[in-house]
């Protein structure tokens, strides 16, 4: 890969220290960077499992940041002299900012009225949106979107919107930039056997499957409440649902009681085998956008060759093209749902072409190279932006 002309000095800041939400993408992002000749560095909370993969995907890891969530005061204020000093001797062009505390810490640090850096050419702060919420829109959060920041990237269109409707942003200042997918280890041909014998899940059966953290709002007793009447018109429906999360006894609990109970499966969390995981199903459901706004399961399912039920709710409907890759419903209905699920089940041959298509798509949107492009040109806006010095 050629270096850029010329290249960027990027410091991503993650004030996390699992390997979850905000962590995946924006290190993703980070070593697509790297792969492209600039200067990049990860800040996040060192000593845990996130530093580990930093260190095993050979990013470069900035420590000696609490980013302590709290707000300590004491640990707030070293980190933003940290970030003074690492500007003053590394000078970067770009400071992304992936959650709301280093943010924070990121706008404080280089900001006026707090910080004399502005006179001699800070860094351009960009913050991506990744957890697709309703945005805050106090008098502190406006400052923080508005002053504090230069551009600010969403993860889907109703977000952006979200943004300038309700947050008073200008339009210019928010793109939409695609979740992207690894092509190479999400592919279709994968057998899916093996983990339907695990499930003991029939070889005939038709299986539409889950991937998503075990939360109240992620959908997964909404979708549990379609199996009766999806059994009548399907008998040999079964559901997956794959994943951890603090309603994992009430779901198993549940399983266990149903009537059609031997339809259902909960199998935990998976990772060596989610590949073969997404071959098991034949269709996929996400009904929610979890802490990563891009659906990232979602799109992994699609690049498996998988047609995606969803919700239509932020990156969710952005990204399914329904009656070509999959189903959109509306959110909560169990009516839509059962039908989309019965359509799916019912009509394997169909499915079975529509994920095709999603295959196409993320070929198409979804790509780490297109990921990249999209926010290399949100840097070089922020850089075109920045004013000399800010009041």
């Amino acid at each position: 890969m050629s270096a850029p002309d010329p290249p960027l000095r990027i410091l991503h800041l993650v004030s996390s220290e699992r390997w979850t939400g905000a962590a995946e993408p924006a290190a993703t992002l980070a070593a697509e960077e790297l792969r492209h000749g600039h200067q990049v560095e990860v800040a996040c909370i060192g000593g845990h499992g996130f530093q580990q993969r930093l260190i095993e995907w050979g990013l470069p890891f900035i420590g000696g940041f609490f980013f302590d969530r709290r707000l300590g005061p004491s640990h707030l204020y070293k980190d933003i002299v940290r970030l003074r000093r690492y500007v003053l001797a590394r000078q970067p062009d770009i400071i992304h900012c992936h959650l709301p505390h280093d943010h924070w810490v990121a706008s404080l640090a280089l900001r006026r009225p707090l910080s004399t850096l502005a006179r001699q050419g800070e860094p351009a702060i960009v913050r991506t949106m990744h957890r697709d919420a309703a945005p805050r829109h106090d008098l502190t959060h406006r400052w923080l979107a508005g002053k504090g920041s230069d551009m600010i990237i969403a993860v889907s269109l109703p977000q952006r919107q979200a943004l300038i409707d309700v947050v008073g942003l200008p339009a210019y200042k928010i793109k939409w930039v695609r979740g992207s997918v690894d092509l190479e280890r999400f592919h279709p041909g994968v057998s899916g056997e093996p983990v339907r014998t695990e499930s003991r899940i029939p070889r005939e059966a038709l299986v539409a499957g889950m991937v998503a953290r075990m939360q109240p709002n992620r959908g997964h007793h909404w979708m549990l409440d379609t199996i009766e009447e999806v059994f009548a018109h399907v008998p040999m429906a079964f559901y997956l649902l794959t994943g951890r999360g603090e309603i994992k006894e009430a779901l198993d609990q549940r399983i266990a009681a149903h009537r059609l109970g031997h339809h259902l499966r909960r199998i935990g969390y998976r990772w060596h085998d989610l590949v073969e995981t997404y071959a098991a199903m034949d269709v996929f459901v996400m009904l929610a956008p979890g802490s990563d706004g891009t659906c990232r399961a979602m799109l992994e399912a699609m690049a498996c060759g998988r047609a995606v039920i969803g919700a239509r709710r932020g990156a969710i409907g952005d990204t399914i093209e329904p009656g070509v890759s999959g189903w959109l419903v509306a959110p909560e209905s169990r009516r839509e749902l059962t039908q989309a699920l019965i359509e799916a089940l019912g009509q394997p041959e169909r499915t079975r072409a529509m994920g095709e298509a999603a295959r196409a798509r993320v070929e198409q949107f979804h790509t780490r190279q297109a990921q990249y492009q999209s926010t290399l040109e949100v840097y070089q806006e922020a850089l075109a932006r920045r004013a000399p010095a800010r009041v």
